[in-house]
């Protein structure tokens, strides 16, 4: 049967055959169905990718809108981000001057408390000297005193011989 051409065979009593024209018709009702598959298939597809694109290229009618909106965004985000970075440097300041002032009380306490134990360390050297210089007499003294106790029983010890 000729379908592609819709040609049909004509029957002896008149009109075409019934056969044919049935065939051809479910033919054409089977490939409208596919067709319309696909067609609800590419449909999905389309709503899938329109579902993809960002909200707001939809609502602009022009690229050229969409890129300048896109940037003005970002310059707004940038700035919200610098101004935050701005806002932790002085606080980081805030604190660096804070710790600053801090280290320059404690060294300077430490620099007194220094200053003092040099001056009781000197003390304590003079006063370790002086008591060198007294032990040094107390022992001439000692070793006096015992060559003198022994050139006394010396003397002794001949007297009485």
């Amino acid at each position: 049967m000729p379908q592609e051409t819709g040609n049909f065979k004509s029957r002896i009593f008149g009109g075409f055959d019934r056969r044919d024209v049935i065939g051809y018709i479910e033919e054409l009702a089977a490939e409208r169905n596919a067709l319309q598959r696909e067609n609800e298939e590419l449909r999905e597809k389309l709503d899938e990718n329109r579902e993809a694109l960002p909200p707001s290229a939809e609502d602009h009618s022009n690229y050229n809108e969409y890129v300048a909106d896109s940037l003005e965004q970002y310059k707004q985000q940038t700035r919200e981000i610098l101004s935050e970075a701005k806002e932790s440097l002085l606080d980081l300041w805030e604190k660096y001057d804070s710790l600053c002032a801090d280290l320059k009380v404690n060294v300077t306490q430490a620099q007194g408390e220094l200053d003092n134990m040099e001056v009781l360390l000197g003390s304590l050297l003079d006063s370790m000297e002086s008591v060198g210089l007294r032990l040094k007499e107390l022992s001439n003294s000692i070793c006096d005193i015992d060559s003198d106790g022994d050139e006394g029983e010396e003397t002794q010890n001949a007297t009485d011989i």
